[in-house]
Order: C-alpha cells, then sequence, then structure tokens
C-alpha cells in the first residue's frame, strides 16, 4: 500500500501571507447536485444525488463542531461483484467534532434515516500518517422486520423472498479497523 487513504480529507495548513480581506465561512448549503465516488483499484463505487444539505460550523478553525442535515439519494453503492443498495431516500442529521490538530473526527450525535428507518450513529475517524482508523457504530430499532429487509441488498432480499414472518427487530453494527 502506497500512498494516503481515500478517507484522509483533513490537510494540514499552508502558512499565508496575510492579506487584507479574510473569508469567514459559516455555513454552506449543496443543492440538486450530483455526487460520484469511484475507488477504480477496488472496483468500489458510489453514486447519489444531494437534495439538499447545510453545514454549518466555523470552518476557518483548526478544531470545530460541524453540524449536518439534509438529504439525499442513494443511487447505488456497489463493487463489482454486488450491490450494497440502490435507489434509497437517504435523510441525515449529525453533530461532528473536528479535531484537524490531532487529525480526527468524532461523531457527537448522529442519525441516518434510510427509507425513514432511523439508524442511531456513533464512533471516530482517526487519519494517521500511513492509514485512517475507524471505529463506526451503527443501531436501530424497530416494530416490523419487513421495513429493515426492504433495506438490504437485492441479493439478500432475494433468499428472503420465501420466509414468512413478522415482529420487531434490534441492530447493532460496528466496523473497527485500518
Amino acid at each position: 500500500k502506497t500512498g494516503k487513504s481515500n478517507l484522509d480529507i483533513l490537510k494540514p495548513a499552508k502558512p499565508q501571507e496575510q492579506s487584507g480581506t479574510t473569508l469567514q465561512v459559516s455555513q454552506i448549503t449543496l443543492a440538486n447536485l450530483k455526487l460520484n465516488y469511484n475507488d477504480f483499484k477496488n472496483n468500489f463505487k458510489v453514486n447519489s444525488r444531494v437534495r439538499k444539505v447545510e453545514l454549518d460550523g466555523n470552518f476557518a478553525a483548526a478544531d470545530f463542531k460541524l453540524k449536518g442535515k439534509g438529504g439525499f439519494f442513494i443511487e447505488q453503492i456497489a463493487t463489482s461483484e454486488n450491490v450494497f443498495a440502490a435507489n434509497k431516500q437517504i435523510d441525515a442529521s449529525i453533530l461532528l467534532n473536528i479535531k484537524q490538530s490531532w487529525k480526527e473526527i468524532y461523531i457527537e450525535d448522529g442519525t441516518l434515516s434510510i427509507e425513514k428507518n432511523p439508524f442511531k450513529l456513533n464512533g471516530n475517524f482517526k487519519f494517521h500518517k500511513d492509514k485512517t482508523t475507524i471505529a463506526f457504530g451503527a443501531s436501530a430499532a424497530g416494530n416490523n422486520i419487513a421495513d429493515l429487509i426492504a433495506l438490504l441488498p437485492p441479493n439478500l432480499r432475494k433468499t428472503l423472498e420465501a420466509v414468512k414472518g413478522n415482529g420487531a427487530f434490534e441492530i447493532n453494527a460496528t466496523i473497527n479497523g485500518n
């Protein structure tokens, strides 16, 4: 492995000459934006459309809280072998603690709703010179397991077509790694 992680988006500030004008950004709104990510090396892609996302924070500070809220549409998350998600409406509300001085991002509070099914988010991302360390969690609960099954990738949903049943569900997922 050579180079930096694809998730290493925090860059150290470069010394700059002082000028008479300073731009302080505290709010960013993204609307009607097509957002694609292609990792050709690992054959992984994400195709999505941002409907409207509002980001609030002191973007000029090295350490700040970033509040985000909005909606987007996942057209596809896939590898060459599998489609993990397709045609899903996503609504998000998140509060991040961004520590550029430590190269870390903490999820202080977060909810991600997939097709109106809310998932509570937690975790952190640490950006090291050679790697990114991820400790991420998501949890959800509901009264209708059919709602959860509808969120599964098409190939997994197909294997469950013959299963009959109803009832509540609770799910806790974690991702830890480099």
